[in-house]
């Protein structure tokens, strides 16, 4: 594919320090990858100064807007601090957002670009998605001190990458960092409220302990909401404790922020953009809860032991309790959202999937609120039509 670039060399899938992991979802990542037809690629010379942290920035992307995606990327590569390594995980796009990508790469040598030739996407695979894998391909392949998953639709402030170091620089005990988050919609203008609610459930000092932060996450003390990928890591954190999974917008928490304390800046800036073709919308559209796979993943990746560990047995216990209230409420919760937003069809959708996973009860109350619903939609477009139908004879009459 870059046969004629003389610089462009075929690096290592896996590093040195991953080969060296012992964590069982780890080693299965690195089998799962073993099958997948895919290749990473570098440059012959990369301009990194060995005297400072490397920073390591993943970016999933695929056949999507175009717009989003080079702006993303351009905010990534205008970043203050120079020594950002970023990794391009192009999910077998093709025309024009593959040709941007070969040339936004051969022209930064601190790009890598780790390329799969057919879309992974498998919404209803959960944490054994293939795209998952990916994202821990891209962590394999890696050489950053520290790791950020950024979405190809959302964009940094230009200082993100040199707050985030500065603020692991400054605490040794720091694993995880954050800015603060700004909602954007389709055109990059800020959504003012949603902003305002988000920022003022995302103030806090400049470092807290994880410990704590993940019991405010569960007690609904408002002081970090986590928004997709919202939290930067330590990489040996993330290899260390098992890699990436699919429900990253709650482990990255209760996964990796336990393990040290998390540092917060809010001069630097993640915009969370706001579109109708986002990942989460369109599995609400489809139906998927993800039920099953909240009560899955604790298991999967031995958190109640962990826990135990690091936070005792009271912390252990309150989020096992929490995981099973919240995956039961957001279950629910997304047979009404689907049936309201994307109507019948999806909502039915929702609720047979859900019947499919959930225990009895929770399926009662989901077709509960389903016929509720489906009672009020009925009702409310029954007095649409007739007022429809009311302001047509006036008309006529006229």
């Amino acid at each position: 594919m870059f046969d004629n670039e003389i610089s462009v060399i075929k690096l290592d899938k896996i590093s040195k320090r991953v080969k060296e992991s012992k964590h069982p979802r780890i080693l299965e990542r690195i089998n799962n990858l073993s099958s997948l037809d895919y290749a990473v690629y570098g440059h012959q010379s990369c301009h990194f100064d060995s005297n400072e942290p490397i920073f390591t920035i993943l970016l999933t992307l695929h056949d999507a807007n175009l717009d989003y995606i080079m702006q993303s990327i351009f905010s990534i590569q205008k970043q203050t601090y120079r020594n950002t390594e970023l990794i391009i995980i192009d999910n077998g796009s093709t025309g024009a957002t593959s040709k941007y990508v070969n040339d936004i790469f051969l022209n930064d040598s601190r790009i890598k670009l780790l390329r799969v030739l057919r879309n992974q996407y498998d919404p209803y695979a959960g944490d054994r998605n293939p795209l998952v894998d990916l994202w821990n391909a891209g962590l394999f392949s890696s050489i950053g001190d520290f790791v950020f998953f950024q979405s190809y639709d959302d964009l940094l402030s230009l200082n993100y990458v040199e707050s985030m170091v500065k603020l692991f620089r400054d605490n040794p005990k720091c694993v995880s960092a954050s800015p603060l988050v700004s909602s954007i919609d389709e055109n990059g203008d800020v959504n003012s409220e949603f902003t305002r609610a988000l920022q003022a459930s995302n103030s806090r000092n400049r470092y807290e302990n994880g410990i704590y932060l993940a019991q405010c996450k569960m007690r609904d003390i408002h002081l970090i909401n986590s928004p997709g990928g919202l939290l930067a890591q330590k990489s040996e954190a993330v290899i260390n404790f098992g890699g990436f999974d699919s429900m990253n917008d709650l482990t990255q928490i209760f996964r990796f922020a336990i393990h040290g304390e998390v540092g917060f800046d809010p001069q630097a800036m993640l915009f969370w953009r706001h579109h109708e073709f986002q990942t989460n919308r369109n599995q609400t559209r489809m139906g998927i809860s993800y039920y099953k796979e909240f009560l899955e993943m604790p298991i999967r990746y031995g958190l109640f032991k962990v826990h135990m560990e690091v936070g005792g047995s009271e912390f252990a216990e309150e989020f096992r309790d929490y995981l099973n209230s919240e995956a039961s409420k957001m279950a629910i919760d997304n047979v009404k959202t689907t049936l309201y937003r994307y109507g019948q069809k999806s909502g039915n959708k929702a609720l047979l999937l859900l019947m499919k996973e959930a225990q009895i009860r929770i399926v009662i109350k989901s077709v509960y609120v389903w016929t509720v619903v489906s009672i009020h939609i009925l009702l409310r477009r029954s007095t649409l039509i007739r007022r429809a139908a009311q302001i047509a004879k006036e008309l006529l009459s006229k």
